[in-house]
């Protein structure tokens, strides 16, 4: 299985490099939110609010929980946290993590080709151990990104495409030295921020003809070194999609099948590489984008299809996002005039 997954992510990674030489940004990549599909609100600004969750349940080598949603409600409990996920503890196949995250998401063009982003992230990470539930949240670590659309062929008919690349920044405005009852910290990958600032280049390549269409992306993200000495590896994500257009009256609705590619090295401090933390996965699922007038509905679930199974990492479950966006129309652009066509 081992040496199947090494083969598995050597070809993704060459399609990864391939995307960002050839073409390229998304959205769906949780680092940067961009677009998804040539959609009737492409070139338009927009604000919204996406609500994200990912779970992991129980430990590779182990007996665990294939349950997608672990905690199987909202819930609250005691706040106390270990400083370590395993330190002194018994691994158990009934343990889970759970990370959600309701963003506000804004899009803005400067130029009739150059986009503006910004997503501000409120975290609510929740983790059960050895029976005990524990629970943090808080602002998470803003990000702010831009691209430039290189190539477009934006007509009513025949074949559409466009090709952007961009640059972001993650800055450190989430918490990352919170404390449990205990007055220990708190494990870093449950702390709303990590206290780094990070870096990172993205590209996305969206072609359609007539209803069908395709979606490449893929992003490079640059981890800096916090406070504590601790550094999140640098990290590749991947996004592809195929897309159909459906129309019933003024509802246009989009079912697409994505694949999602994950890959970190894990959490860098003095003692080395926390193996345990490490990401090396391969998502699957379908999605559906639904637009009325200038609103905009979104739903995607993707399931683990090949992951790099460590004997006691947490085991990948479930990765779920819902959204919805306000799209309208800029009548001015900071550079630039605005096409008296698009007016």
């Amino acid at each position: 299985m081992n040496s199947l997954m090494t083969r598995v992510s050597n070809r993704i990674k060459i399609a990864v490099l391939l995307v960002f030489i050839q073409s390229q940004n998304v959205f769906a990549c949780d680092v940067c939110g961009c677009f998804m599909g040539l959609t009737p609100y492409d070139n338009q600004s927009n604000i919204g609010l996406v609500y994200r969750l990912r779970t992991f349940s129980g430990y590779y080598g182990f007996d665990r929980n294939s349950a997608l949603l672990p905690s199987g409600s909202l819930r609250s409990g005691i706040t106390s946290l270990h400083t370590d996920y395993h330190h002194d503890e018994v691994l158990n196949g009934n343990d889970y993590e759970e990370y959600r995250v309701l963003e506000f998401r804004s899009r803005f063009f400067l130029h009739e080709r150059i986009e503006l982003n910004i997503i501000v992230p409120f975290n609510f990470n929740s983790m059960m151990m050895n029976e005990s539930f524990h629970k943090v949240s808080g602002l998470g670590d803003i990000n702010i990104y831009s691209g430039y659309q290189l190539l477009r062929k934006m007509d009513m008919e025949g074949w559409q495409f466009r090709l952007t690349l961009g640059a972001g920044i993650k800055l450190p405005t989430g918490r990352h030295d919170l404390t449990d009852n205990n007055n220990a910290r708190i494990h870093l990958m449950m702390q709303p921020g990590t206290g780094t600032t990070d870096y990172f280049l993205f590209g996305n390549y969206t072609s359609g003809i007539n209803r069908w269409g395709v979606s490449l992306s893929g992003s490079y993200k640059l981890n800096g070194t916090n406070s504590y000495n601790e550094k999140i590896s640098n990290s590749v994500n991947s996004y592809g999609s195929i897309f159909y257009k459906t129309f019933a009256g003024k509802w246009i609705i989009i079912p697409a099948a994505h694949l999602y590619y994950e890959n970190t090295a894990g959490i860098r401090t003095e003692s080395g590489i926390s193996k345990t933390t490490s990401m090396n996965v391969l998502m699957a699922g379908p999605g559906v984008d639904v637009y009325y007038n200038n609103l905009q509905f979104t739903l995607s679930g993707l399931l683990p299809a090949a992951e790099e199974k460590i004997t006691g990492k947490a085991a990948g479950s479930f990765k779920f996002s819902a959204g919805i966006i306000y799209n309208f129309n800029q009548r001015n652009y900071l550079f630039g005039k605005k096409p008296k066509a698009e007016e």
